[in-house]
């Protein structure tokens, strides 16, 4: 007769252990509400890129520029409040060539093409309206363009590069940030970049001689 108890009391605990979790999840804080979730909003993985345009394109028709020569071309300058506190602006209207070497220590608009030579460093980021060519061995924050974007070999960039046109990155290059295009991301070799956003990504691999 005891087994008969011990038998049923065991039973009896099993079952009421199955009903257990249940009553605890219906003893549980309730939400609030349910999560509201923006169904049309369009999450645009360029939208870093987008918005430094949009930040920086008007200050191309603003008021208060100086002028001065450096590389052999004229430019302006100027300086900008934001939330980190003063930005200084280099702005040219025309194509401008930057020799190997230098060192540019403010954001950078370019109205025309931009061609890099070898070995520079760009303290802020750059904006081009028309191609974009950067040399070996540079350095950048980061870099946005309507035409076509070439990225150096062994160039660094510690955030974006981004374009509406065309996309080629050099062979040993390091991007901290999103590689984009509205066209094509061509990689010529090995390529370290936090991630890539394209129609079309294309990899060139280089045979050893």
């Amino acid at each position: 007769m005891i087994e008969y108890f011990l038998l049923l009391g065991a039973f009896s605990t099993m079952l009421l252990l199955s009903f257990l979790p249940g009553y605890l999840e219906y003893r549980a804080p309730k939400d609030p509400g349910p999560l509201h979730i923006e169904l049309p909003r369009v999450i645009e993985p360029r939208s870093e890129a987008i918005h430094f345009r949009r930040t920086i394109e008007p200050l191309a028709n603003s008021q208060g520029w100086s002028q001065k020569q450096i590389w052999g071309t004229s430019v302006h300058e100027k300086d900008f409040k934001n939330n980190r506190g003063n930005l200084k602006i280099t702005r040219t209207d025309g194509n401008i060539t930057i020799p190997a070497g230098s060192v540019v220590e403010s954001a950078l608009i370019v109205l025309g093409d931009l061609v890099s030579q070898e070995d520079c460093r760009f303290t802020e980021m750059v904006y081009v309206k028309g191609r974009c060519q950067i040399g070996c061995r540079n350095k950048l924050t980061a870099v946005t363009s309507v035409g076509d974007l070439s990225i150096g070999k062994e160039t660094e960039v510690l955030s974006f590069v981004d374009s509406d046109g065309t996309v080629r990155i050099g062979d040993g290059c390091v991007i901290g940030g999103l590689v984009s295009s509205s066209q094509t991301v061509t990689i010529e070799g090995s390529c370290n970049a936090r991630s890539f956003n394209s129609r079309t990504i294309k990899i060139i691999l280089q045979m050893n001689s």
